[in-house]
Parts: C-alpha cells; sequence; structure tokens
C-alpha cells in the first residue's frame, strides 16, 4: 500500500506495517522506526513498486507459447487501463492470477533466501 513499509520481525516472525509518514505515526510508531534504524532484527518487505506487477503481466505475455494470444495481450498491456485490458476483458483471467500466483511464490522464496529467512512451501 503507498506510504506504508512492512518489516518482518525475524525474531517473531511478525509482519509489522508502518507508515512511512510521519505526520501519521504515533509515538509507538515513531518508537518503532528507532528501533528498526538501531537493530538489525527487521527486515523490510518488497513493495508493489519493487513487485511490478505489470512486468509480471508482460513476461506471462512473452511466454503464453502462442504468438497471437502474445500480440492480444501486449497490445493490451499498452492501453490506458492495462490490467482491466488484460485480464478481464481477455477472459483469461485464472490462467493469469495462476501465473501471478506462482510468481509471487517464487519472488518469496527467493527473498527468503537472500535475507536468511527460513520457510516452508506448503504442498500443493
Amino acid at each position: 500500500m503507498d506510504g506504508w513499509a512492512q518489516f518482518l520481525d525475524t525474531r517473531t516472525g511478525e509482519i509489522v506495517a508502518l507508515s512511512e509518514d510521519p505526520y501519521m505515526a504515533c509515538e509507538e510508531d515513531q518508537e518503532l522506526w528507532e528501533e528498526i534504524d538501531e537493530k538489525d532484527d527487521y527486515v523490510r518487505l518488497p513493495n508493489q513498486y519493487e513487485l511490478h506487477e505489470k512486468s509480471i503481466m508482460e513476461k506471462f505475455a512473452y511466454e503464453s507459447g502462442n504468438k497471437r494470444v502474445s500480440e492480444v495481450l501486449f497490445d493490451a498491456l499498452r492501453r490506458r487501463h492495462p490490467y482491466r485490458c488484460f485480464i478481464n476483458d481477455l477472459g483469461i483471467s485464472q490462467i493469469y492470477y495462476d501465473y501471478r500466483n506462482r510468481t509471487y511464490i517464487n519472488t518469496a522464496e527467493e527473498w527468503c533466501r537472500n535475507y536468511h529467512v527460513p520457510y516452508r512451501r506448503k504442498e500443493d
């Protein structure tokens, strides 16, 4: 969410969300910001801009395996509301959501490895 930062407390596994706007932060949040700055126990989680869903859509279009489908998808990505055109208008929402979820899971696993955060994958 814009204006918020999420952190993983590596000691407890708790996820903490804090406003990045100092005027919105209560005293408790300000104290937590100081703790985060001073200790190595917190790792910032990627935000929506770092996950960049449009690049996931581009990769999905590229990997579709069908030239005509790829062309239609890339055309949708050039429109004013690419997400709505890409998903709703083309009738591929479930296929795309499955692809996006796999991408998020792979990204989360890579993030955990990079920050030495233990994880386990839920069996399908």
